[in-house]
């Protein structure tokens, strides 16, 4: 499964650790983040993410919140979510973090994952991951 990890780079910390979590649990996930920590500051940097090459996005929401970039890529992710029902979208409170207050949030359910490298709960989410309807 190819699944978009979308940040806030102020959160970077938190969503490497999830990132390397996931793997230990399940090796087959392949995750990549956005933005990407290597092209973040490259100018072509800010092109648009063909979700047609994932199946799914994590959208982590840290103690920082969520950046502008983030809502645009939740919102381009809906959309294709609507187009391709097997395109999975999964909102995720990291650390102590709260939900966030738009109105594209509120009427999701969020997975809330206080610690992200506690083992049962990244295998909860990977479960979740799988399960959850778009």
């Amino acid at each position: 499964m190819r699944i978009l990890l979308c940040y806030n780079s102020a959160d970077a910390w938190l969503t490497e650790a999830l990132r390397a979590s996931l793997f230990l649990s399940s090796p087959d996930l392949d995750v990549s983040l956005s933005p990407d920590p290597y092209t973040a500051r490259r100018p072509d940097a800010s092109k648009p993410i063909d979700f047609r090459e994932f199946d799914a996005l994590l959208l982590v929401s840290g103690p920082s919140g969520l950046t502008i970039r983030q809502q645009a890529e939740w919102t381009a992710a809906r959309k294709r979510a609507a187009q391709n029902v097997k395109f999975r979208l999964l909102p995720v409170l990291a650390g102590l973090s709260v939900p966030p207050s738009g109105e594209d949030f509120k009427c999701r359910e969020w997975f809330v994952a206080p610690v992200v490298t506690d083992r049962d709960m990244i295998c909860s989410l990977v479960r979740a991951l799988e399960a959850s309807p778009s």
